[in-house]
């Protein structure tokens, strides 16, 4: 049985309006082919973590807004080809994935069944007051909650962006398990996704473990091999992500993260590749040649009419 051809550009281009700025755009063109995205900053804050202990009302207050879990589920090593892979996909105007077989994108849902966050609540976003401060005034304002104003040369240039958008003046510690702390996290992956899929950014942030785990849950093909059970061990429940780690471990332990690798391809198989990627980069650039000729016949013609 034949299959039908896959068909590689959107059905109607009314929507997709920034597809000339798009990362697949480039792509198409023989740009960034071997470019994967990585980390805007060092992810330096698991080892920091790692080698201390919460204070026990820090833990309390993780607990009540529900970070407490991710801490408790531990670091996921990042797979840097599958998301900037999916970041390909992803479309700003739609904020969704374009798949061969269909959209699909990241929900609340998926946000509380796979890292446990609370998406009810009151919305985590900045009194109107706040919204015309200046560096100056968040700075006076981060001095004035915390006891610790930033200072030097980073300040003055922007160099290091500060942002209290959680300090607000009617917000008690009391009130923080009231916000939908999981609704802003997956609006800033979101924001974080669009601006990654446009242009020839290099880095992304946001919660990426969510992506990943995501990815590895929507599709089986892409999922690793499990870390093994113990004998008399349960397999875990919600939230899912804790089935790729080595968690949860023994009250007052750190936990530590699962290491997965990937295995090692046969020769042949790591040839063919090679030469089938040789092969797409000299038919990009012969299709990037044609593409010059018909633009060049095209004037030549219109000069012709025109004499």
């Amino acid at each position: 049985m034949d299959l039908p051809p896959v068909h590689l550009g959107p059905a109607s281009d009314q929507i997709l309006v920034l597809r000339d700025d798009h990362r697949s755009s480039y792509v198409c063109e023989g740009h960034l082919l071997d470019h994967t995205l990585r980390a805007r900053r060092p992810d330096d804050l698991w080892d920091f973590l790692r080698q201390r202990d919460f204070h026990p009302r820090v833990v309390h207050r993780l607990r009540a807004t529900g970070f407490l879990r991710i801490f408790e589920i531990g670091r996921l090593q990042l797979d840097w080809s599958l998301i900037t892979t999916l970041i390909e996909r992803w479309r700003s105007e739609t904020h969704t994935f374009h798949l061969p077989t269909k959209e699909a994108t990241i929900t609340l849902q998926d946000v509380q069944v796979l890292y446990g966050l609370r998406v009810d609540g009151l919305a985590v976003a900045l009194p109107q007051y706040m919204r015309a401060m200046t560096r100056v005034q968040y700075l006076d304002l981060l001095g004035r909650y915390t006891g610790f104003r930033p200072q030097g040369e980073a300040v003055v240039i922007g160099g290091s962006h500060i942002s209290v958008t959680a300090i607000r003046q009617h917000m008690e510690l009391d009130e923080l398990p009231q916000y939908s702390w999981g609704a802003a996290v997956l609006a800033y992956l979101y924001r974080s996704m669009c601006r990654a899929s446009m242009g020839t950014q290099v880095d992304i942030c946001g919660f990426l473990p969510l992506l990943q785990v995501w990815a590895w849950e929507g599709v089986l093909a892409l999922q690793p091999s499990l870390p093994p059970l113990e004998p008399d061990e349960a397999p875990p429940f919600l939230p899912l992500a804790t089935r790729f780690f080595k968690c949860p471990k023994h009250e007052g332990e750190n936990c530590s993260y699962w290491e997965w690798e990937d295995e090692e391809l046969p020769p042949r198989v790591s040839n063919l590749i090679c030469s089938l990627k040789k092969e797409k980069e000299a038919l990009i650039r012969e299709r990037n040649a044609l593409q010059k000729k018909v633009v060049d016949l095209e004037n030549v013609m219109k000069l012709v009419d025109h004499g």
